[in-house]
């Protein structure tokens, strides 16, 4: 059997939506309907009862081929379900058999983003290999996170992440792993500190333009703090008796203040005690 992978499809990494045609088989063209089951039976009236019975008939509803009144979305394949499959074979200008084949469309989450045609005109289909190879069209980052700082994340975490134009970015963690593996044993060079894998989901899909792939730099934020009086962390003296004071700079001189340790970031610790937004603080030569 001979299938064609649309070329304007796949020009520029396009995204094909529900219904739009993702290949083409002995000229026919094979659209996307959403759904979590793969098309694996032939569905008709009398087949058994089954959740992708339900995907059809809500992929049916959805485009107009029926309703709520005409169509109950359910698990059942009746002489409804068969009436809006005619209704959209007429659409197509097939022959109205109200009966779906596996080689009739293809059922997948979401819209698809094709990233590479493998199958060329006259290639064969099915056995043959794949047509197409495609992702979701959620963009979304890649993180190898030292194994030893899981503990500090958690699926809904809000980050901050940098992209290469300079740019920052809001993005969400949607996964944290759950194997931890070293760069090594996956074949890679580099360290051999246990990893695991982070994703996250930029909240604005269209943030990262036109990149199929890029360095960025991801900020976890583990603690916030509101108004927050600062001091370097070089400001930091450790005391003999324990905790940690600052070597304030007045018109005095100088003098001790004990102070209590925050969130640190970016080279600052926030802090509290006797101190005052202004005042100086000495700072260790680094």
């Amino acid at each position: 059997m001979n299938g064609t992978a649309k070329d304007r499809l796949c020009a520029g990494h396009p995204v094909v939506y529900l219904r739009a045609t993702l290949f083409e088989i002995d000229g026919r063209g094979v659209p996307l309907f959403y759904g979590a089951r793969p098309m694996w039976r032939t569905l008709e009236t009398g087949v058994d009862d089954g959740p992708d019975v339900a995907q059809l008939e809500a992929d049916l509803v959805w485009l107009g081929y029926a309703n709520a009144s005409t169509l109950h979305v359910d698990d059942h394949f009746d002489s409804a379900t068969a009436a809006a499959v005619k209704r959209w074979q007429k659409a197509l200008g097939v022959t109205e058999t109200g009966v779906v084949t596996a080689q009739d469309l293809v059922f997948e989450p979401g819209p698809l983003r094709v990233t590479e045609q493998k199958g060329h005109v006259g290639g064969q289909a099915g056995p043959g290999g794949p047509l197409l190879s495609v992702t979701g069209t959620t963009r979304q980052v890649a993180v190898r996170l030292d194994a030893a700082q899981r503990s500090l994340v958690k699926v809904g975490d809000k980050v901050l992440v940098t992209l290469p134009s300079g740019t920052y970015t809001p993005g969400t963690i949607t996964s944290v792993g759950t194997v931890a593996t070293t760069d090594s044993s996956n074949g890679n060079s580099g360290s051999s500190t246990p990893k695991v894998d982070l994703t996250v989901t930029l909240d604005d899909a269209k943030a990262g333009g036109n990149l199929d792939g890029a360095p960025v730099t991801v900020k976890i934020t583990q603690s916030t703090a509101k108004q927050a009086l600062v001091v370097p962390v070089r400001a930091l003296l450790a005391l003999s008796e324990g905790g940690y004071a600052v070597d304030v700079v007045d018109g005095v001189g100088h003098h001790l203040v004990g102070v209590q340790l925050g969130a640190f970031a970016d080279g600052d610790v926030a802090v509290t005690g006797d101190l005052q937004p202004g005042q100086r603080v000495a700072v260790a030569s680094s």
